[in-house]
């Protein structure tokens, strides 16, 4: 039998919800501008703190700078860093970065959950005439490492140096590109659907620490 709520029922109950609250630290791939700024300030406000990954020209990068000063207004510590989340070596440094703020807070261990929100890739044709105008192979290769490839060697960092362990959480955007055909997407939806297949191997194959994507 389904039950019946009259509408000030319904919005009791609604306002009456606890607010959730988390905590520890968050790392947020894609952190200074649409899901990935949200998210930053969403788990912040949750009780989150907030190391955050982003590229922006001199252009924008007052926006990330608005958010890192809107975290900390809260009562979070937040970390952002302006380099290619894709880049090897930026990679490793940033990580070792965070390693370092995470032991002399003895927090190590403490990043909960890790958002890839990495929306940065070419849109264009696969075949077309004149065929020089399709996308190459550098393109695609670009595309899929950077919204796709690119979570596994993060996640590869937060848990070989220790700082996300037991009960950690993966979490990537998608979008119904990686299902359907969209004019000139399908560079990114190849890494679109990569990117679930990433995730649902990460949970389906054992691991001696248990972490969930």
């Amino acid at each position: 039998m389904l039950a019946r709520f009259t509408d000030k029922e319904a919005v009791t109950m609604t306002t009456d919800a606890e607010p959730i609250r988390l905590s520890g630290w968050a790392l947020v791939l894609g952190a200074s501008s649409g899901f990935g700024a949200a998210s930053s300030m969403a788990l912040a406000r949750a009780g989150m703190d907030i190391f955050g990954v982003h590229l922006d020209r001199k252009s924008t990068q007052p926006n990330a700078e608005r958010l890192v000063t809107d975290i900390r207004g809260l009562g979070r510590q937040a970390h952002f860093f302006n380099i290619n989340a894709a880049d090897e070596e930026k990679r490793a440094e940033v990580s070792s970065e965070m390693e370092r703020i995470l032991r002399e807070r003895n927090e190590m261990g403490r990043v909960r959950v890790m958002l890839h929100s990495l929306a940065f890739g070419t849109l264009k044709l696969f075949v077309t005439d004149p065929i020089k105008e399709a996308v190459s192979k550098a393109q695609m290769d670009m595309t899929v490492d950077v919204m796709a490839h690119s979570l596994v060697y993060w996640a590869q960092e937060l848990v070989g140096r220790g700082l996300m362990g037991r009960g950690g959480r993966i979490y990537a955007m998608t979008s119904a590109g990686g299902a359907r055909v969209l004019p000139y997407y399908g560079p990114v939806s190849a890494a679109k659907a990569a990117s679930p297949t990433t995730r649902s191997s990460r949970r389906g194959r054992p691991s001696a620490i248990p972490i969930g994507a």
